[in-house]
Formats: structure tokens, C-alpha cells, sequence
């Protein structure tokens, strides 16, 4: 008799596991860019030289996470068919991943598209807002031709590490200390926190699969607005 195997999941199976406490990673030390660094990067995103040529071609896509909170993987898994402009929204529903491929030895690298998100609540809607909105009309008019929203002058995949190579030319064309781009996700959060949004409502936005998992990474900054929202009351008195 013949076995048949299946080597598919029907879920992940990390999602069970218990990290210990001791080996949990810290999350004091989450870097976010203040009001006046996102401002120098917006700017230097969408810089051009003197003949009006693109510095970074796909610079939008800095001004489009830190409106939106996406992984870098999920934005790069969007195509055009994902983004409802009359509804103002997105919708969250795969995840790239670069991968080294089981061939050459793994030297060699591959694009795997997966077709659900990292986590089982990133599958999800985002709204956009209007900042959002134009960063995606100007890529339309750069990648409207493909079915993809971040693609290359070929019409291919960009890889997350073009983008990150992008990303800190951006950040030294700012003065701003370079890091990775996965910086704009937490400085989405944090704003949001900035503005008093509730922790569950900034948990889906990210798609964290449970709001502790928002809660330890941001505690430091639900602190600090915990301590702004009692001074409030020494106004008030």
C-alpha cells in the first residue's frame, strides 16, 4: 500500500510555539522616525534631479508605509486588483517572501508569493488615507502597465532588498541615521498612538495576530501617552 504525503499545511504551525520569557525579544529599544524626519523623508522620496528625472524611482513606497503600517512583504505582494481608490481602501490578503533557493547550493535567491499573510489576522482591509492615495496615482502612472504596484522598469518583482538599498539612500539624503524600512511600520503605530488611537483598533491595522503582541512591542509608547493623558486632567482641575 502506498502512502500519499502531503507536505501542505493547513496552518502554521510556529504560531503555537511559546517563546520563553527569557528569550523573548525586547522591544524597549523600537525605533520610530519623529513628525520632522518623516517630513524630510517625504520630501527626499519624491526628489528629482535638474532635468525633472526620478532620484528614486519607486520612492513612494516610504510615503505609503508610513501611511498604511504594511510589512514590506505585503506591500510588495499588492497588486492593482488589491486597491479600491473609490473606496479609499486595500485590501491585505498575501505576502512575498526572497527566499535562497534549494538549487545552486542556496546561493542563488527566489521570490515565493504566499497566498495568505504572515499572520492569521493579515488578511485584512486597510484604509487609506489621502496622503496614501496620491503616493498609489503616482505609482500608477510608473507601474500602471503591470499588475503590480511596486515593480521593476521590466515589470518584475522588486526584492526587499532593492527597496532597503533605496530606503537608507533616502535616509542619508535626509542626515537621518540609516535603518531598515520595517522603522516606518512602528513610526505608523506610533503616530497612531501619538493621536490616542485605541491599541486593539492599531493591532488590526498592523494585522498582529493578537493585541498583546501590539501591546508588548509598543508598551513603552502606550506608557507615555498613558502618563500626557493624566497630566490632561491638571488643566482641567
Amino acid at each position: 500500500m502506498q502512502l500519499r504525503v502531503n507536505r501542505q499545511l493547513p496552518y502554521n504551525v510556529a504560531e503555537s510555539v511559546i517563546i520563553p520569557k527569557n528569550l523573548q525579544r525586547e522591544n524597549s529599544d523600537v525605533q520610530c522616525f519623529t513628525d520632522d524626519e518623516v517630513d524630510k523623508i517625504v520630501k527626499e522620496s519624491v526628489r528629482c534631479y535638474k532635468n525633472g528625472r526620478r532620484i528614486y524611482r519607486l520612492g513612494e513606497i516610504a510615503i505609503f508605509i508610513v501611511n498604511t503600517g504594511l510589512r514590506i512583504g505585503e506591500a510588495l505582494a499588492l497588486e492593482w486588483s488589491d486597491i479600491n481608490f473609490k473606496k479609499k481602501t486595500l485590501k491585505v490578503r498575501k505576502n512575498m517572501v526572497y527566499v535562497k533557493s534549494r538549487s545552486d547550493n542556496g546561493k542563488a535567491y527566489q521570490y515565493i508569493k504566499q497566498k495568505s499573510t504572515k499572520t492569521k489576522n493579515g488578511s485584512r482591509v486597510v484604509p487609506l488615507n489621502s496622503t496614501a492615495i496620491r503616493a498609489l496615482i503616482s505609482l500608477k502612472g510608473i507601474n500602471g502597465k503591470t499588475p503590480y504596484v511596486f515593480a521593476t522598469s521590466n515589470g518584475n518583482r522588486v526584492t526587499p532588498r532593492n527597496i532597503d538599498r533605496m530606503f537608507r539612500s533616502i535616509l542619508r539624503g535626509c542626515n537621518i541615521k540609516e535603518t531598515g524600512i520595517h522603522t516606518l511600520r512602528h513610526t505608523f503605530a506610533s503616530r497612531l498612538f501619538a493621536k490616542g488611537v485605541d491599541v486593539k483598533i492599531v493591532s488590526e491595522l498592523l494585522g498582529h495576530s493578537d493585541v498583546g503582541i501590539t501591546y508588548d512591542t509598543y508598551i513603552h509608547l502606550i506608557q507615555e501617552q498613558r502618563i500626557v493623558a493624566v497630566d490632561v486632567l491638571e488643566n482641567v482641575l
